[in-house]
């Protein structure tokens, strides 16, 4: 059974997105071709945007791919054992056979972002694949979006965009498909202060507690 990666979406800095519209192996995801034009690509190891200190990723691997270009045995390894934990996301989200079969049609953005909205979660753990297959952003790239969060609030619209193309991202994932977080998140809107936060955590532990994990992985180096 095949499936297909979606598009990458952009980070704050608005680079553009790559579209990914081949199919992956039964066996994973492994990819065929990435429509992302080669200077799109290299903007974003040139500026510093690809943590290449700490692969962890596929990037390497996957270069030519990531470029445009074909798959290779190397690339396809790596993205079923590196990738895996953002693989098993996307396996197991809600909605990912409508969503596969919304963007198989798509040749546009607004395409593409219609059935990603119509199918957020699914979308949302592609994403996750997406930035694992060609390159996790470096941490310090999203410091100014997510002051916020490292400050103790709940992420901003920037900052989550910016957190799911880190190695963060399968975390933040977690936290804010978790059934617990609307509580919580509703709860912290309080305008009680450092008190009011901390009887929020009280109330809602595991959503706390799950959002805690993504602030020490997003926020150590910022």
């Amino acid at each position: 059974m095949s499936r297909l990666l979606p598009v990458r979406r952009n980070p704050p800095s608005g680079l553009a997105a790559a579209l990914v519209v081949l199919a992956c192996s039964a066996a994973g995801c492994i990819p065929g071709r990435l429509d992302l034009a080669p200077s799109d690509a290299a903007a974003d190891v040139d500026t510093g945007k690809i943590d290449s200190g700490k692969p962890g990723d596929c990037h390497v691997e996957c270069s030519d791919w990531c470029l445009g270009g074909p798959s290779s045995a190397a690339c396809d390894k790596c993205v079923n054992t590196t990738c895996a934990p953002q693989l098993e996301r996307s396996d197991k989200a809600p909605g990912s056979a409508a969503y596969y079969k919304c963007i198989q049609g798509c040749t546009t953005d607004p395409c593409w972002n219609s059935c990603c909205q119509a199918n957020l979660q699914a979308c949302d753990a592609e994403w996750l694949v997406s930035a694992c297959v060609c390159g996790f952003f470096a941490l310090g790239v999203c410091a100014q979006p997510c002051q916020g969060l490292c400050g103790g609030q709940l992420p901003t619209q920037d900052c989550t965009f910016c957190s799911m193309d880190t190695a963060c991202g399968p975390a933040l994932f977690d936290w804010q498909y978790s059934p617990t977080t609307p509580p919580y998140s509703q709860c912290m809107e309080c305008d009680g202060g450092t008190g009011c936060q901390q009887a929020c955590c009280s109330g809602n532990t595991a959503s706390c507690q799950m959002l805690e994990t993504v602030r020490k992985c997003m926020c150590t180096e910022n």
